[in-house]
């Protein structure tokens, strides 16, 4: 269930939701997630009934410890290359098949630190 608030920035008021994302498996607690910024209560309710939609079908994992940069990559990749030219798009995957991938590729998420990229 999601709670839905008003709130008041320099632009005016605004409107953002709460919503229940489960029980982190490795805490014990709840989990929430919470989306601002909408002008009006419908926009919110739209945006909140998108991100239940997912939740349902499993679209989005707010738990991604399990995920290695590779994942990632690859779902962020398949989004991205189609807003962007076919140049673009072989010069991203040349950058990233031989630069990043293979120091980062097997990594995962929560293992990449700060002083495992500045090494």
């Amino acid at each position: 269930m999601a709670s839905f608030q008003k709130y008041t920035t320099k632009q005016g008021q605004m409107w953002l939701f709460k919503i229940d994302t489960g029980i982190n498996p490795e805490t014990g607690k709840r989990q929430t997630t919470t989306r601002r910024g909408f002008k009006t209560k419908k926009e919110a309710q739209l945006a909140f009934a998108k991100v239940e939609l997912e939740l349902a079908n499993g679209g989005i994992s707010l738990n991604n410890n399990h995920l290695t940069y590779k994942d990632v990559f690859d779902q962020w990749f398949s989004y991205h290359s189609k807003t962007i030219k076919t140049s673009t798009k072989k010069s991203i995957e040349s950058k990233f098949s031989k630069h990043v991938l293979p120091r980062f590729g097997q990594l995962k998420i929560r293992e990449i630190t700060r002083p495992y990229c500045q090494k």
